[in-house]
């Protein structure tokens, strides 16, 4: 059996649950009733279902719960009349509008400030914690709080008892997480009850948008045939291989004719006279058969012989085997 401080603690703690409404009676003329309403239990908040609590009356601002029985054998109002809050003017602005007028000393605003800028110090928090969305609605429900349980001692509330503990919030959230789950599940159900239920697939990896919107050319397929890895183009169609093979060979042709070009016409060296007399054959007689060319056997050539996944390491390594890809390759 609750009593009336029982039912303060919950207009006050659960205000989710418990709520006070205005008292509706046809014979009802007290003035009592602008600052008291009766006690009652939510029992659906979708529907606004909810039962009074009989035989009792709160106040509507600080929800202060007083004995009350209606009807002839009842206690009447005048315990509620004779209580400092029904005797003052109706018209009396609200709690909210009180504090809203109302600005802080520059004293105390000085201690938010100094306590605010202890904790970013001592716990090396951020600055901008303080401009934070979820802390200033923290803040908020901090100070509605306070409103809803009046003049307090300064001191006499400690915060220890207000906060939750880590724990605690993570049960919260996982709590949460399932009402919300929940919720969105029951909204796709009725949507695919109804027809109007749709999927969209992820548009960054749609292979079709991908195809629509990113035009690959040849020296694309090219830049991914010299890497090691991927050389072999397994996701490129035949005919996208067979011609990148014949730009890369066409790259490799022109790379050939210009050290070519340029060994004849500006290096008398006596070192130079191999590389130029072949460059010059290779000019005159260029390689016929697949065996001979450098895209051919590079390939074929099995690259895990190098023991090395960098690309750059291949190429270091490779140098010598395959220089006019490494040419070709470093002016992608």
């Amino acid at each position: 059996m609750m009593n009336s401080n029982d039912i303060t603690k919950l207009l006050r703690t659960k205000p989710h649950k418990y709520v006070v409404k205005d008292y509706t009676a046809k014979k009802s003329s007290s003035s009592c009733w602008s600052k008291f309403g009766l006690p009652a239990e939510i029992i659906d908040e979708k529907t606004n279902e909810f039962k009074i609590i009989d035989g009792f009356a709160s106040l509507k601002d600080y929800f202060t719960t007083f004995v009350f029985r209606s009807g002839s054998k009842g206690t009447g109002t005048k315990n509620l009349t004779d209580h400092n809050c029904s005797n003052k003017d109706v018209n009396q602005p609200t709690l909210h509008e009180v504090i809203q007028e109302k600005t802080i000393s520059d004293i105390h605003r000085t201690e938010l400030i100094d306590s605010i800028a202890n904790w970013c110090a001592i716990n090396m928090r951020p600055f901008h914690c303080v401009e934070d969305p979820g802390f200033i609605i923290v803040s908020q429900v901090l100070l509605d709080i306070r409103a809803r349980y009046g003049r307090l001692p300064v001191g006499k509330v400690r915060a220890e008892n207000i906060l939750p503990c880590a724990n605690t919030v993570k049960r919260r959230i996982q709590t949460l997480a399932g009402i919300s789950r929940s919720e969105v599940a029951t909204r796709l159900a009725a949507a695919g009850a109804r027809g109007e239920l749709a999927f969209s697939p992820d548009l960054r990896t749609d292979r079709v948008i991908l195809e629509q919107n990113i035009e690959l050319q040849d020296i694309h397929f090219a830049a991914a045939m010299l890497n090691p890895s991927y050389r072999s183009l397994r996701q490129a169609t035949k005919e996208e291989q067979t011609r990148t093979q014949k730009y890369l060979r066409k790259r490799l042709e022109g790379i050939t004719q210009s050290v070519a070009s340029s060994a004849l016409t500006h290096s008398d060296s006596d070192d130079d006279h191999d590389n130029r007399d072949y460059l010059a054959r290779y000019m005159d007689n260029p390689p016929v058969s697949r065996k001979q060319d450098e895209v051919f056997r590079y390939l074929k050539f099995d690259h895990r012989e190098t023991n090395t996944s960098d690309i750059l390491e291949f190429w270091k390594t490779m140098a010598g085997f395959f220089h006019l890809c490494l040419k070709s390759q470093s002016k992608f």
